[in-house]
C-alpha cells in the first residue's frame, strides 16, 4: 500500500485555482481586453487581476474601458464556479466596495459621490 497515493486537498485546491485562472483569462479575452497588460492569478478561489485595463477593439474613446464594461467583466468573473471573490489592483481604474468603478485621474461630481456612498448610480 502506498502511503502518499491519495490526492491531498492542497493539490486539489491548486488545480482548481489553475482552472479558475484559465477561465478568467478566457473571459477577459472574450471581452476584448489586452491580456498582455494584465496579470491574472487565483489563490484559494480568489481571482487577482493586476495591471492596466486596455481594450483591443471598440471605439477609440473607450480603449481604456468604461464603467459598464468593467461591471460586466466583474459580474462574469464572479460567476465562475468556485470563485470566492475577485481582487483588482489596476493602474487606471478603481473598484469601490459598492461595485461602482472610477477611472483614475477623473474626479467624481458631488452628486455621483453622494450616490456612490449610498450605493445608487447616477448617469
Amino acid at each position: 500500500m502506498l502511503v502518499n497515493a491519495q490526492s491531498r486537498p492542497y493539490t486539489r485546491r491548486m488545480s482548481e485555482d489553475v482552472k479558475i485562472t484559465s477561465l478568467a483569462r478566457k473571459i477577459i479575452v472574450k471581452n476584448w481586453f489586452d491580456v498582455s497588460r494584465l496579470r491574472v492569478r487565483t489563490t484559494r478561489g480568489v481571482i487577482h487581476v493586476q495591471g492596466r485595463i486596455y481594450k483591443i477593439a471598440g471605439p477609440v474613446n473607450e480603449r481604456e474601458g468604461s464603467e459598464t464594461v468593467l461591471r460586466k467583466l466583474d459580474e462574469e468573473l464572479h460567476n465562475i464556479a468556485r470563485v470566492r471573490g475577485v481582487s483588482y489592483q489596476l493602474e487606471n481604474w478603481v473598484c469601490a466596495s459598492a461595485g461602482s468603478w472610477r477611472k483614475m485621474g477623473v474626479k467624481m461630481a458631488a452628486a455621483q459621490q453622494k450616490a456612490a456612498a449610498e450605493g445608487n448610480q447616477i448617469d
